[in-house]
């Protein structure tokens, strides 16, 4: 892996720091941005951490002409915005006890950066950098740089701890294992399999975030294996087990990798997991294998028109529908059909409406059954999707209908 010292920090908190500085006060780049960029990695977002107290802050960047937002001064936080970026700077601090398995109780606030470093949770995400320094020293108490090199995910202090403190911690140790290819140290692993239980305290939204970055990192089939391993999955969703096809060939895509991941057998409901309607219906709609051959093989042994059914059913996420049915045939017919183009998906793609088909004296209590029935039959044979043809077919249905 290819390391630097050498932090090339953004304008923005070069400029953060100097205004603190020209009052006195300390700041420094923490976290994760520090790990990325040692890494080699761009990070997301930068986060900051500073001696001044969060009163003391909303002041000095008001002077200096700066917009702030009062993100949680209980807790230290200031979201300072430029060029309608955010940059969240949280005064050193001390946590107290979390008996709410998420944020502490209380903070006191500190002068002294080792004591802010030492109750984050791992120890690559405890490092610390000054943008003002021209060594480009970082700060490293708990040898985050050498758990880099050696790719080790590793708590800092006692993993029970930590792990007790907040129980989500466990799935993190998890995802940045999964994300940065690395493997979870001996000790944090027992940990995390011991308290693994806490995390049915935590809330659905909490988890599922986290879940899904697993589901969708580079190492997804080793991460959710781990999950297992320590039994912390059944506390993501009460019905998950093991994926029907790897994770590793389905699309990057969380509905996708989920429904991979729920029974096949059964109509799950992912409410509970507080997922998004979309997010749900898509997964819904993936993990619904009861009809096997009937997805697949709607129109029989034709492909093509199977493949373009799927297409229908399916949108984007056909080809995903394909590998969960493990049906390599229907997949390369999907990428073909795709290609080539020119077959209704919906009925609003048809040539013909329902103010068309009244029109002809189609009698409106038939109109849905009838567009549905003449969707399907463009998507088995592309070139009937004509008004003359279609109006032909309407009319044959509506009149054995009548009989």
């Amino acid at each position: 892996m290819k390391m630097t010292n050498r932090i090339i920090f953004p304008d923005e908190v070069v400029k953060i720091a100097s205004v603190l500085a020209e009052k006195g006060y300390k700041a420094y780049a923490v976290g994760g941005c520090v790990r990325d960029s040692v890494m080699g990695r761009v990070p997301s977002d930068w986060d900051m951490t500073t001696d001044a107290r969060p009163e003391d802050m909303l002041d000095i960047f008001k002077a200096a002409g700066l917009h702030t937002i009062p993100t949680g001064l209980k807790h230290g936080t200031v979201t300072v915005m430029i060029d309608h970026k955010p940059f969240e700077i949280t005064t050193f601090r001390i946590d107290g006890e979390y008996t709410d398995s998420r944020r502490p109780d209380s903070v006191t606030f500190s002068s002294d950066i080792s004591e802010d470093l030492k109750r984050r949770d791992f120890t690559v995400n405890a490092m610390a950098a000054d943008p003002l320094s021209s060594s480009g020293e970082i700060v490293d108490l708990f040898g985050g740089l050498c758990d880099i090199e050696n790719k080790i995910i590793r708590c800092v202090g006692d993993p029970f701890e930590r792990f007790s403190e907040d129980a989500l911690r466990i799935l993190r140790a998890v995802r940045f294992s999964s994300v940065l290819g690395f493997e979870i140290d001996g000790e944090t692993l027992i940990a995390s399999a011991s308290l693994s239980h806490k995390l049915a305290d935590i809330s659905a939204e909490r988890k599922a975030a986290e879940l899904e970055k697993i589901l969708l990192s580079a190492n997804a089939d080793k991460g959710f294996m781990t999950l297992c391993d320590i039994d912390a999955a059944k506390y993501t969703h009460r019905h998950i087990h093991a994926p029907c096809v790897p994770l590793s060939s389905l699309p990057q895509n969380f509905p996708a990798r989920l429904a991979s991941l729920i029974e096949g057998n059964e109509r799950i409901s992912l409410a509970e997991m507080k997922l998004s309607n979309e997010v749900t219906r898509r997964a819904v709609l993936l993990a619904d294998r009861e009809f096997y051959n009937y997805t697949c093989h709607f129109f029989g042994e034709d492909i093509g028109a199977n493949a373009r059914y799927m297409i229908s059913k399916y949108k984007n996420d056909a080809e995903a529908a394909a590998i969960l049915r493990r049906d390599d045939d229907i997949l390369s017919a999907i990428d073909r059909e795709r290609a080539k183009g020119g077959f209704p998906t919906e009925i609003r793609e048809l040539k013909i409406d329902g103010n068309m088909l009244m029109a002809v004296k189609i009698p409106q209590r038939m109109l849905g059954e009838i567009l549905s029935n003449l969707l399907l039959a463009a998507i088995k044979e592309p070139s009937v999707n004509t008004i003359e043809a279609l109006t032909d077919m309407a009319r044959e249905i509506a009149a054995k209908e009548d009989k």
